[in-house]
């Protein structure tokens, strides 16, 4: 364009001197003019302008650097995430420096202080570096928290044989060019080596390592304000859990809280309505009964009630033992029938007494099961109980017993009041009712189908329930496994439960003449129940309020049986029966033992027997049971003077 206009121009170019070196020259050019102002020739100068140049392209770089540098420090500044951070890092120095490849080796703690080793590699792609691994150094490379600078590691006695080409992909560009610079928190942790490479020799110069520097102690920033994040955000969620938590606990607790105060409302309710009935009979008839039909139901009342509280006490107890893990089973081999059988005659009454047909469906071949009679006879009981309480006048229920592969499975089904379905996964809940108000129709603590659960689960059984709601029945089916070839060879099989069942009637009393009985309790009233139950039986009862009065008793005409409770005051039934023993066989201190408790758990009678006792009672006593205990410890022949 200055060709055709004649206007004057300049360009830089590099020119190549006698030493072969390129320099750069500014040439700035004048067009020559004719009187008629044509251009008759061109005329210029040429300057050298290398060293401008290169200050020039210097600033340039710096400036590009500086900007680099910045945008990377923003960056960091921003990011939160430690394994990004690392990309990040390694991708700026390895932009930066010029290198051809990099690596950030953080060799750190993580957020929560444990040892954390991350690699971010640079350069190519990431699956080139499978085998990719931080490079050794020898002794003579220093310790990791220095800077090493290669030309050429090839020939660099720092670097051991092979390192770091044995890390270096397939195919990949040898390594000449090498810088490794040390990541440094502000407390002189070694958080990792920021790792650059170039197949080129003599590729980093000072400035590159300063520049690597830089980006090194921006890194070592970031990454602690990052752990400081992380650890931050990791109390606030934890801080949230604990919040959570606390929500839940406090709700459960309340939930809790609501389930104490209706059991104990429903408990107070329970155990006053049958003392109720106990009382007020007890005024009638010391007021004087008028005839015998009303002393009749005066007593049957009384007694009704009176196993009602104590079923109510049992069922407490029960739970207790369960909850402590405390319930110990007397296992045999037995064919359930006999159980179930025995639970049935137990709640006849009560069906017979609501006009509710009792129907049993027995499989022919039903199996027989391991497990503790008393213990699985209660677990029919209840669900019986429950089925015959919830079942209108008139109503069914049905009892099925069959083996289901390797199963027993008794199921109980009536067409009763059924269960809701919101609260048929609580049925099994201890202190759940279907209907916790004061208004309900049906009595109890809620304790029952909790304690079926734990015994037939600690026989290795399942049960669950059934209903297609409220008024459509319910069932309730009990899964056992059926005994083995090997179980029912080691243990003894029992056909039947011929054990009276809870509330029966025992038989008529024995006749327990000439047998001599001392009978130790600090409470009045008990001691002249037993006193009672034994001399309507023939024996001669002795009686003691104390320890101290009863070895007085013991020494004066030695008894051909104790009984003794085991709670009183000063000296205890235990330590009586130790200083009966120490008197000596001559001096009768042999004499058969029966402890009476009102603790009845099963490690209570293992105590009981392990002090020497013979036989162990619970009250409230029932006066078949202490009669039959008494017969059995009274052998004919036992001598008596």
């Amino acid at each position: 364009d200055s060709v055709r206009t004649g206007a004057p121009f300049d360009m830089e170019f590099p020119i190549r001197g006698a030493d072969g070196a390129f320099r750069w020259f500014l040439t700035r050019v004048n067009a020559v003019r004719d009187r008629l102002g044509h251009v008759v020739r061109w005329f210029g100068t040429s300057t050298d302008v290398d060293q401008v140049k290169r200050v020039q392209q210097a600033l340039r770089d710096e400036s590009n650097v500086l900007e680099l540098l910045n945008s990377t420090g923003g960056a960091l500044a921003r990011q939160r995430d430690l394994r990004s951070l690392l990309q990040t890092v390694a991708d700026a120095a390895t932009g930066i420096s010029g290198a051809r490849f990099g690596a950030f080796f953080y060799t750190g703690k993580d957020s929560a202080g444990a040892p954390s080793t991350l690699t971010a590699l640079s350069g190519l792609g990431t699956d080139q570096f499978a085998r990719f691994r931080a490079p050794l150094l020898s002794e003579a490379g220093g310790a990791l928290d220095g800077v090493l600078r290669s030309d050429d590691i090839s020939v660099d006695p720092r670097c051991t044989d092979g390192a770091p080409h044995d890390a270096l992909p397939d195919h990949h560009l040898a390594m000449r060019s090498y810088l490794a610079v040390p990541v440094l928190a502000r407390s002189g942790e070694v958080l990792g080596r920021l790792m650059l490479g170039h197949p080129e020799a003599a590729m980093f110069t000072e400035r590159s390592e300063r520049i690597v520097a830089g980006i090194a102690a921006q890194a070592a920033v970031a990454i602690d304000n990052t752990r400081l994040y992380e650890a931050a955000q990791r109390a606030a969620e934890e801080r949230k859990d604990l919040l959570e938590s606390e929500r839940v606990a406090r709700a459960e607790a309340e939930r809790t809280s609501q389930m104490k105060d209706e059991f104990l409302a429903t408990l107070s309710h329970e155990l006053r309505t049958p003392l109720s009935a106990i009382l007020g009979w007890a005024q009638v008839l010391q007021r004087g009964t008028r005839d015998a039909a009303d002393l009749a139901r005066a007593l049957q009342t009384i007694e009704r009630n009176a196993r009602v509280q104590a079923q109510l006490i049992e069922d407490l107890l029960d739970m207790s033992r369960i909850t402590s893990g405390k319930v110990l089973l007397d296992i045999e081999t037995l064919a359930p029938a006999g159980v179930i059988d025995a639970a049935i005659e137990t709640v006849r009454p009560a069906a017979e007494a609501k006009g509710i047909e009792l129907e049993r469906r027995y499989a022919p071949h039903s199996g027989l099961i391991a497990g503790d009679p008393a213990r699985l006879q209660q677990v029919i009981w209840n669900l019986l109980s429950n089925a015959i309480k919830f079942t209108a006048r008139g109503g069914r229920v049905e009892i099925d017993l069959r083996q289901d592969g390797a199963n027993v499975v008794i199921a109980v089904r009536d067409n009763g009041a059924g269960i809701a379905p919101k609260f048929i996964a609580h049925v099994f809940e201890r202190f759940r009712q279907g209907d916790a108000s004061t208004s309900r129709a049906h009595g109890g603590l809620g304790l029952g189908l909790s304690i079926v659960k734990h015994l037939i689960e600690q026989h290795g059984g399942t049960v669950r329930a059934q209903s297609e709601g409220e008024q459509r029945g319910a069932c309730f089916t009990v899964e056992l496994p059926a005994a083995s070839a090997e179980l029912m060879a080691a243990r003894p099989q029992r056909a039947r439960n011929t054990s009276p069942s809870p509330g029966a009637p025992g038989s008529a009393p024995r006749d327990l003449a000439r047998l001599k009985v001392l009978v130790v309790d600090d409470e009045a009233d008990a001691r002249e129940l037993i006193k009672r139950i034994l001399t309507d039986c023939n024996a001669s009862v002795t009686t003691a309020n104390s320890a101290h009065a009863a070895l007085a008793a013991f020494r004066a005409t030695p008894p051909d049986l104790l009984v003794s409770d085991l709670g009183m005051p000063e000296i205890d039934g235990f330590a009586l029966l130790a200083q009966v023993r120490a008197l000596g066989a001559a001096a009768g201190g042999n004499v058969p033992a029966v402890a009476l408790t009102a603790f009845a758990r099963s490690e209570d009678r293992l105590r009981v027997l392990e002090a020497g006792f013979a036989a162990h009672v619970s009250k409230p006593v029932e006066p078949a049971e202490l009669i039959a205990t008494v017969t059995r410890l009274a052998r004919p022949g036992r001598d008596r003077p």
